[in-house]
């Protein structure tokens, strides 16, 4: 496939040595707070059901005759300051690494849009695999993050090729899979679509920070959103999916540095698949930034661009890890800011 080019927002200097100095201090501190590691694993969540923790997709048909599926590929669980970011920016994989606080278990949704021109999967959720031994050992220091600060609970059953193929989707038809980022719980199910075109974030691809890029499919050649002049509230530029104007991707950086975003409208509704942007839509409403950011400037105007768009046009905001995104999906809810 060929690559096309993106402009996507350039970090800072002082972004930039953020993130360094974040990234070197959360390294040092994995080995400086063994004296709370037991305590810190043990206050981890337990899985919800062992082993049946399926979640039945919800499918909603809309006006235009566009149907959307919504997937629940699992459940994760992460250290409290991983959701909220808490102290010292620079510091805040420290924090990570430190906290002995751990989330409830949330959704890990991904999102499959039936279009008259084709089926768009928008992020791939996470694979059974993902709690195998060795299977986040890309490098030390991914390995290390994912093993002590996140949870996974995911069956075979819950991966989304199972699931289309319960919705009678055959995966070898998807044609096109837009992936927000390239963490495992976002990626963990691009293998399962062999014949689409897929759009990753340039500034992520092929290393950005934690990602495990030896699970990238065999000649996995993805393809950069090209963003182009647009009439979206807020956002300048976009990058049309669709012929007839639709369905798009939308630049939203700062919980990598080439976050993205899938913006489907329908008559006067939008619908905005938001991946991590934030983790739920309080954090949308309130303006409150993740402690897993790759850049914090970023990630407020990302989140202040979205709150212009939601602001201007009703929109249901559907990010990957709020247990409400579902039932606002079923009732086409807006956000109210």
């Amino acid at each position: 496939m060929s690559q096309d080019t993106q402009s996507p927002s350039q970090p800072s200097r002082r972004s930039f040595l953020s993130l360094i100095a974040g990234a070197s201090l959360g390294a040092v501190g994995g080995g400086f707070v063994t004296s709370q590691a037991a305590q810190t694993q043990s206050n981890a969540p337990k899985a919800p059901v062992p082993n049946i923790v399926q979640v039945p997709p919800v499918t909603v048909d809309l006006a235009s005759g566009v149907k959307i599926h919504a997937i629940q590929t699992g459940f994760v669980a992460v250290k409290q300051a991983h959701r909220q970011l808490v102290g010292l920016e620079a510091a805040r994989l420290l924090s990570i690494a430190a906290d002995t606080r751990w989330t409830d278990w949330m959704p890990i949704n991904t999102w499959v849009i039936e279009h008259p021109q084709g089926i768009i999967v928008v992020d791939t959720g996470e694979t059974s695999q993902i709690n195998s031994p060795g299977y986040v050992d890309c490098d030390p220091v991914t390995g290390l993050v994912y093993r002590n600060n996140l949870r996974f609970a995911v069956t075979p059953q819950d991966q989304i090729d199972a699931q289309l193929r319960a919705l009678d989707i055959d995966p070898t038809s998807v044609g096109t899979v837009v992936q927000t980022h390239l963490h495992s719980d976002h990626m963990g199910g691009l293998s399962a679509f062999p014949g689409a075109e897929f759009f990753v974030p340039e500034a992520d691809y092929p290393a950005g920070m934690g990602v495990l890029s030896c699970h990238f499919p065999t000649r996995f050649t993805p393809r950069f959103a090209q963003f182009t002049s647009s009439d979206i509230p807020g956002f300048a530029q976009a990058h049309a999916l669709m012929s007839d104007g639709d369905l798009f991707i939308i630049p939203t950086p700062g919980h990598s540095m080439g976050h993205q975003s899938v913006l489907l409208r329908d008559g006067t509704r939008n619908y905005v698949f938001a991946g991590d942007a934030t983790f739920d839509d309080v954090q949308l409403r309130n303006v409150v930034i993740g402690g897993i950011v790759a850049d914090v400037g970023m990630a407020r105007a990302s989140i202040q661009t979205l709150q212009t768009l939601v602001r201007e046009q009703p929109t249901v905001y559907l990010p990957t890890h709020d247990p409400d995104s579902r039932r606002r999906l079923q009732q086409a809810e807006a956000t109210l800011l």
